[in-house]
């Protein structure tokens, strides 16, 4: 059959001394929280991806860019480039609001 070459790649894992990007993590925790809850709540309601990350966009607005795309593949189940996209969009989208 076929050769599985992800095999080999498995095993590694993050060595322990391993420190976290300080931006990575959200400095509001509960808007965080809030923002996750309500992206779950409108794509179990059948909203588009746009609709819920206009929903959740003011409620991480604040954070830095790293957050934003996390809360975007996460909320809204998008690619990382997805993010990327949907974060500079709605930037402009809400500047001009």
């Amino acid at each position: 059959m076929f050769k599985n070459t992800l095999s080999k790649f498995t095993a590694l894992a993050t060595p322990p001394d391993t420190e976290l990007n300080p931006s990575a993590l959200p400095s509001n925790i509960s808007g965080f929280q809030e923002a996750m809850a309500l992206a779950k709540t409108l794509r179990d309601a059948g909203k588009t991806k746009i609709d819920i990350a206009r929903a959740i966009y003011p409620l991480i607005a604040l954070e830095s860019k790293e957050v934003v795309h996390l809360a975007l593949m996460e909320g809204c189940l998008l690619t990382e480039k997805g993010a990327v996209t949907y974060r500079y969009n709605l930037l402009r989208e809400f500047k001009k609001s």
